[in-house]
């Protein structure tokens, strides 16, 4: 018998007890990524961020931490995130080619910031810095059950 093999295979295929063995053993490989995909988790890392060279920011997606989305987008704004001393929370946005402070008010609606700007010779500011200080005090109102006007007349 040309073309066959001792084990009854035929020539460039694996044996039929291999192949069943490396299914049984690839099966549950399979199962628990498909389970890890459609897991909430692992889905609420599904974030693009794109900056440009001139600063204009695109978000698009959900994160789990606003944290780690603000580190991204300074990283690749090439501007230093000095703190972020407000909770951290899951974020939710889609926005196209803001400007860096205009995007960080999207991305920041219930926290106050700083943000540091230099004004090179070419006449382009760029925004340097970010500090997240925490919450604003009409966040830190709904939190405490008070509506933000009876706690602005407060301090007036």
């Amino acid at each position: 018998m040309i073309g066959r093999r001792p084990d009854g295979g035929r020539p460039g295929c694996a044996p039929r007890r291999f192949a069943a063995a490396i299914s049984r053993s690839v099966r549950p490989v399979v199962t628990v990524l498909l389970v890890c995909a459609a897991s909430p988790a692992f889905a609420a890392e599904r974030v693009q961020v794109v900056v440009t060279p001139d600063q204009r920011v695109s978000v698009t997606g959900r994160s789990a931490s606003l944290r780690t989305l603000l580190e991204d987008v300074c990283w690749r704004a090439g501007v230093t995130l000095r703190a972020f001393d407000a909770e951290d929370r899951d974020v939710q946005t889609g926005f196209a080619e803001l400007p860096f402070a205009r995007a960080l008010e999207r991305l920041l609606t219930r926290e106050s910031f700083l943000i540091g700007m230099s004004a090179p010779e070419s006449g382009a500011t760029r925004v340097t810095w970010v500090h997240v200080l925490g919450p604003t005090d009409r966040a830190r109102a709904r939190r405490r059950g008070a509506s933000p006007g009876r706690t602005r007349r407060a301090f007036e």
